[in-house]
């Protein structure tokens, strides 16, 4: 994943599509074709234009990294909970 030393030197658009980028691979929202240089492709894919994580772990520490880096109260919207639901019983695998 990123190093905190690269967020540093992001400008602030450029962070503000990195959060919108990640947070729409953890959560199934449409990915910016354009935004494709933020997606960290090891753990996060774009399948028919919405991003996808890779795998339960993936998302669970994309989404601990963006609290760091971003907004926290993304996650306390309904999709992100939606999504958690689609994992059912097994939040490490997707």
């Amino acid at each position: 994943m990123l190093s905190t030393q690269i967020l540093k030197l992001m400008s602030r658009r450029e962070m503000d599509r990195f959060r919108a980028t990640w947070h729409a691979c953890i959560v199934g929202d449409p990915v910016a074709p354009e935004c494709g240089i933020y997606i960290d492709w090891r753990y996060f894919y774009v399948l028919e234009g919405e991003g996808r994580a890779t795998c339960g772990i993936a998302r669970r520490v994309g989404a601990e990294f963006l609290r760091l880096v971003g907004i926290p109260g993304d996650f306390l919207q309904p999709q992100w909970f939606d999504n958690l639901k689609m994992a059912g019983n097994n939040l490490y695998d997707t």
